[in-house]
Order: structure tokens, then sequence, then C-alpha cells
């Protein structure tokens, strides 16, 4: 105990060790804080593919709806020019 005690008061004079323990101390800081932005950045990435997935689904169904008018718009056309040619 007394040789940890004799240790730790010697660390405890040294001003390199105690550079040496902050630059430590401020390396995990910025370790940490880049760990905290990548989860970040990475959920955002993510959100954003889904908007973006959410996005192309809504345009293919928007697509496939006025494909849809305009196939019946085209057969309504279709028919009644047909009737027009009855009728003349």
């Amino acid at each position: 105990m007394k040789e940890e005690k004799d240790i730790t008061s010697q660390f405890d004079n040294d001003p390199l060790a105690k550079l040496k323990a902050r630059e430590l101390d401020l390396r995990a800081a910025e370790n940490q804080r880049r760990k905290e932005y990548d989860s970040k950045r990475i959920e955002l990435d993510r959100m954003r593919a889904v908007m973006n997935q959410q996005n192309q689904d809504n345009k293919l169904e928007q697509n496939e709806e006025l494909a849809e008018m305009r196939a019946e718009t085209s057969i309504e056309k279709t028919l009644l020019q047909n009737a027009l040619k009855k009728d003349t």
C-alpha cells in the first residue's frame, strides 16, 4: 500500500506525467465525441434512406395511377369516336 502511495505521489508531482494524462483524457473525450457524431450521422443517413424509399414508392404509385387514367381516357376517347362514326 505504501509503494502505491509513493508511485501515485510521484505521478502527481511529475508535470510531464500530468500532461500525458491530460492528453490521454483529451483523446478519450475526442474519441467519444467522434463516436457519438458517427452514430448520429448513421441514424440520419438511415432516416434519409427510408424517406427516399417512401418518396420513390409514392412516385411509382402516382405514375401507375396516371398511366391507368391515361389508358382509361384513351379507351373512352376511342369508344366515343366509334360511337360518333356509327351515328354518321
